[in-house]
């Protein structure tokens, strides 16, 4: 798969670095599930469970001038191969930016395949 990021800061107060995130989230699973009174349930429905990160950044790939346009806004691109365990149909890819210092985030993106 091809993500193309665009990232464009509207708030010029905003002064920390920022960094965009992005995971791999299987939407469901029905797997074992240790319940709270310590018994055994075959049959739980799991549910956004993260998978991975695309970049292999856990928390996200700082922007830098490097990554800004000549139109003032940040432009990321992944590449990521699905692995095999993973359906199409039942993943979806969750973007975010977030300030690296406060760890406040500003905006998610929920992107089904």
């Amino acid at each position: 798969m091809f993500l193309h990021v665009e990232v464009d800061k509207i708030d010029a107060g905003v002064t920390n670095d920022l960094a965009v995130v992005t995971y791999l989230v299987q939407d469901s699973l029905i797997a074992m599930q240790l319940m709270s009174d310590l018994s055994d349930n075959p049959d739980y429905h799991h549910r956004d469970i993260v998978r991975d990160c695309l970049d292999g950044r856990a928390f996200g790939r700082t922007l830098t001038a490097a990554d800004m346009g000549d139109n003032g806004k940040y432009y990321v691109n992944y590449s990521y191969h699905l692995p095999a365990a993973y359906e199409p149909e039942n993943a979806h890819v969750v973007i975010f930016v977030m300030d690296k210092v406060t760890q406040e985030i500003y905006q998610v993106i929920k992107q089904d395949f």
